[in-house]
């Protein structure tokens, strides 16, 4: 019976520099879950909304989207075909 050809054939003999990358891994991960945190309550989400639209990443903070996204009464925004 012929044998299978695999990609990883041995055991890894040294687990230690793997345990090493997973440091900076973790502290990344960490600053990236303290971030979307700290936005999250809107300490920084509406000054980051507006700074984004300044930039033309984003949205404008004043339409239906933000208020959506925020929990915010809807802005009056005239419908296209009225007169007011």
């Amino acid at each position: 019976m012929a044998r299978t050809y695999k990609i990883l054939h041995r055991r890894w003999r040294v687990k230690r520099p793997l345990y090493w990358a997973m440091l900076p891994e973790l502290a990344l991960t960490i600053a990236v879950l303290v971030l979307f945190g700290i936005q999250q309550p809107d300490l920084f989400r509406s000054l980051f909304w507006r700074i984004g639209y300044e930039l033309r990443m984003n949205s404008n903070p004043n339409i239906i989207l933000y208020a959506y996204a925020n929990h915010q009464p809807l802005p009056k925004i005239p419908f296209v075909w009225s007169r007011e």
